[in-house]
């Protein structure tokens, strides 16, 4: 019996030693803070949604929203006031009201002879495909073989503006006409004017959208 309570003895003097230890320690030590974030500073999400956004800057960089280029979203992705960054157009793009993607900014808009996705499209076509309403098609008309040409000048002139090959929305004519089609006209790269052994002329065809 005295074994054991002498055992529970020492128990309890050690036992109350150890807690003065930890209070003498917890008195003495530094007080330590930690800060955390919600959502953490680097991260990616899926969503995120906010009032308000402000965007900072340092004095070396800018601040900068980064848009990784895409493609037109798939069918009824995005809302009124959508906006992504189109790798194709090299453009941005934004929903509006009709439900539509059209380029942000105003004034004219043009797509180009080599932009991808429009090659073979009418003018009509391809400002349609942006939500807009095409213009006019004009041409960039140029020399592509001159193989017999009394000289550069002449053959210059004939290439500015004449056709005589048969070509949708462009009006034939061996004369003084101008680069300016119907909205009927194909964009891409053809050839407008061909007299064999002479001369070749071609254009690119582009699209102006209202």
């Amino acid at each position: 019996m005295q074994n054991i309570l002498k055992k529970f003895s020492l128990f309890i003097v050690l036992s109350m030693v150890m807690l003065l230890t930890i209070t003498l320690h917890a008195q003495n030590s530094e007080e330590i803070t930690f800060t955390t974030y919600y959502p953490s500073p680097y991260g990616s999400y899926g969503q995120l949604d906010a009032n308000y956004v402000t965007i900072t800057n340092t004095p070396n960089d800018p601040g900068m929203i980064n848009f990784v280029p895409g493609s037109t979203p798939a069918a009824g992705l995005g809302s009124e006031g959508s906006l992504y960054y189109d790798k194709n157009l090299h453009k941005f793009m934004y929903k509006n009201n009709t439900g539509s993607w059209g380029p942000l900014g105003g004034g004219a808009y043009i797509i180009g002879a080599n932009d991808p996705g429009y090659l073979g499209n009418t003018g009509n076509q391809a400002c349609a495909a942006v939500g807009r309403t095409c213009n006019r098609v004009i041409s960039y008309n140029y020399i592509a073989v001159d193989a017999g040409c009394p000289s550069a000048t002449h053959c210059l002139r004939v290439c500015m503006t004449w056709y005589n090959q048969p070509l949708p929305g462009v009006t034939l004519l061996m004369g003084d006409a101008d680069n300016i089609h119907s909205c009927d006209a194909l964009l891409g790269n053809h050839t407008t004017y061909l007299d064999s052994g002479i001369v070749e002329c071609k254009a690119f065809f582009s699209a102006v959208c209202n």
